[in-house]
């Protein structure tokens, strides 16, 4: 036991000389050696990482780099390193970022930076305070108001260019662990003072100012964004009357499953992509579909809300199993749960579910695009000693030409406040309520050949309207239905169709131009040039304008062949 002692004791003395080696590393960062890793990282990108131009030009990183460099001298060190995590940030890829590790197991003493011990959520009905240190119990389950000097709305823009993410799921789901950082917060002007801040919440009807001590960051208290009940820990959910929703139960495992006999549902929550020590994902699927097909299963649900990746080498048995599993693998019995922490290895499971079973997704959409930058390699800037992680390798499990910023749920299911506290999962009762239906354009396909227009702008209308279908792409659908009619040599229907579509997207280049097609295949090229124009004045500078003026010419051309004659 002294011997084991002493060799704990030897390595915080050596740690402790690694931190102090550090520390006096960042104590001697100049200006000018901030400069000169802020060109190390333009040239790295520009050099090595070309592949990181995808959603910014290297002329606008390049610019954002040399206005950096103009103002580091003025900076304080914090401001510095947040302003170069904004740079990384600006390439919108998920997996590139430089962390600034406020909420980590293991911050990097590089950066020191400091937390405020309160966590917010962004709820479908606003900004609160899911979770908080016991000492400001009071403001759990508090709506946020304000943050330091700005309205919350206001304190979410302008920490946003700080954080790192490819949609607006991303940042939903990245952006508090930033509105408890006090550095981040000063640098991009939401507070004034480093160590403390007010936090003005609506609670109870009544406005009350929290104010908030900096400390040191560390550990996670918890898991998936999540916090443990208790351990010096308050969350909003804590004194709920109802049973622990399926989605939290059993967090310290990476999947978890268990049986609704009364709704003959299997519930499957898989939250990594990672082995356990004690059982592969194999063997656990292996589990799960053999439970499936010796018992009475009439649902099956795959929970991956709060998976954020990991190897995706270990999604094959999951996507064989479904493929294999006819009992279960049909529209109407198959669900998959993806939300705002779906991501990396878990996008790409979620694009091979889509791709290859009849799932029916719900809840929120992924905060990933279905096509991306993954993989990443590290640089460690020579002077300052921060890590950098960059994106290098182009995942594509789907169409190339799909350019989705996100898989979107069928049916859009979101959380309010008061289902998180009262533990209540409203995606699950949607799945456990959810009765097959025919499609939109099944419906409208139908009353269009009837000629029954009118029920036709009803439904499409009321479809439109249901908050479940908001992501669902009513417009791609219609305008392809369209297609369908005329491919039929159904011209009246697809031509109502078309007109449908106008009707509910009237600011649509392409709506226009598909409908100055159909007209053109009518042969009233009077409507179709009518409509053509309108496309163009609507993209002006657009592939779809492109289009509409090479029709122009060939139906101008056409009537003056006709006249001729």
């Amino acid at each position: 036991m002294k011997l084991k002692a002493f060799h704990r004791n030897l390595f915080l003395v050596a740690l402790s000389l690694i931190f102090s080696v550090q520390a006096h590393a960042q104590a001697n960062m100049t200006a000018a050696k901030w400069q000169a890793d802020l060109r190390y990282l333009q040239e790295v990108v520009n050099t090595e990482r070309s592949n990181l131009f995808h959603k910014v030009t290297s002329a606008e990183f390049n610019r954002a780099v040399s206005e950096l460099h103009v103002k580091i001298p003025q900076m304080q060190r914090h401001e510095i390193i947040v302003g170069l995590a904004r740079l990384v940030a600006m390439f919108r890829i998920g997996h590139t970022v430089l962390p600034l590790q406020v909420w980590e197991h293991d911050p990097d003493p590089k950066i020191a930076f400091h937390r405020f011990p309160v966590l917010v959520y962004l709820f479908s009905d606003g900004v609160y305070v899911r979770s908080a240190k016991e000492q400001y119990r009071e403001a759990v389950g508090g709506r946020v108001v304000r943050l330091g000097k700005l309205p919350i709305d206001q304190a979410l823009e302008a920490v946003r260019p700080v954080v790192h993410y490819e949609n607006e799921q991303g940042f939903k789901s990245e952006v508090p662990y930033f509105l408890g950082c006090p550095e981040v917060l000063h640098a991009t002007g939401v507070i004034d003072d480093l160590k403390r801040a007010p936090l003005v919440i609506e609670k109870d009807g009544k406005e009350q100012t929290v104010w908030l001590q900096a400390e040191e960051g560390g550990l996670f208290p918890g898991m998936y964004g999540i916090v443990n009940l208790g351990e010096g820990w308050v969350d909003a959910r804590q004194f709920a009357n109802a049973p622990t929703p399926l989605w939290l139960k059993d967090l310290q495992r990476n999947y978890f499953y268990e049986y609704l006999p009364d709704s003959k549902t299997m519930y499957v929550r898989h939250s990594q992509v990672q082995n356990e020590s004690d059982e592969t994902i194999a063997a656990f699927f292996q589990r799960i579909f053999k439970f499936v097909d010796e018992n009475e299963v009439e649902k099956f649900v795959l929970d991956l809300r709060l998976n954020s990746g990991g190897n995706n080498y270990l999604n094959r048995p999951i996507i064989v199993g479904l493929i294999q599993a006819g009992k279960i693998n049909q529209s109407g019995r198959l669900f998959t749960i993806i939300g705002r922490r779906t991501f990396s290895a878990a996008q790409n499971l979620t694009n091979e579910i889509e791709k290859y079973t009849e799932t029916v997704f719900v809840g929120e959409p992924t905060s990933e695009n279905v096509n991306f930058y993954g993989d990443v390699v590290r640089k460690t800037l020579p002077n300052s000693g921060l890590r950098v992680f960059l994106s290098h390798l182009w995942w594509q499990n789907l169409d190339p030409r799909d350019t989705r910023e996100w898989t979107s749920p069928q049916i859009a299911v979101d959380m309010t406040v008061d289902d998180y506290r009262n533990n209540r999962d409203p995606v699950m009762e949607a799945i456990l309520h959810y009765t097959p239906q025919p499609s939109l354009t099944e419906r409208l396909k139908a009353l269009f050949i009837k000629g029954n227009a009118p029920e036709a702008r009803k439904q499409a209308f009321s479809y439109r309207a249901d908050p479940h279908n908001r992501f669902d792409n009513v417009e791609d659908k219609i305008n392809r239905l369209g297609y369908d009619l005329m491919n039929e040599s159904n011209l009246d229907a697809a031509l109502e169709a078309f007109r449908l579509n106008v009707e509910l997207y009237p600011n649509s280049a392409n709506c226009y131009d598909s409908l100055a097609e159909c007209y053109w295949k009518r042969g009233d090229l009077s409507a179709a040039i009518q409509h053509y124009e309108k496309a163009i004045t609507l993209d002006t500078n657009g592939s779809v304008a492109a289009n509409s003026e090479q029709m122009l010419k060939q139906i101008r051309a056409q009537a003056q062949s006709a006249n001729k004659k």
